[in-house]
């Protein structure tokens, strides 16, 4: 597996266990700078538009702020624990295919 995909999957380990604990405040900030110092080593930070992505995309941010609020009373936690992890599946399957197709470097 090249290394840029062995960083990218680490980065997902990374997230996986910020939503397995649930940290938050401080714990959020533990999980946030590895996963900033990932990204930035598999060059996620560098691309090209990022910033106009990022500016873009704030008010989706704000959306699942909102949409996580509203639905935080009505959503069991077991379902969303099962919901996390069926994610976190597929996202790794995803990385796993990816690398598997990757020619080699």
């Amino acid at each position: 597996m090249p290394a840029p995909q062995l960083l990218a999957a680490a980065a997902l380990i990374v997230a996986g266990a910020y939503t397995v604990f649930g940290l938050t405040g401080f714990g959020s900030t533990v999980i946030a700078l590895p996963l900033l110092a990932l990204f930035g080593a598999v060059g996620l930070l560098s691309q090209q538009g990022l910033v106009e992505t990022a500016a873009v995309l704030l008010p989706t941010l704000a959306l699942g702020f909102w949409l996580g609020a509203r639905l935080h009373a009505r959503v069991p936690a077991a379902a969303m624990v099962r919901s996390v992890y069926a994610l976190l599946v597929v996202a790794g399957l995803t990385l796993l295919a990816r690398a598997l197709a990757a020619p080699p470097l």
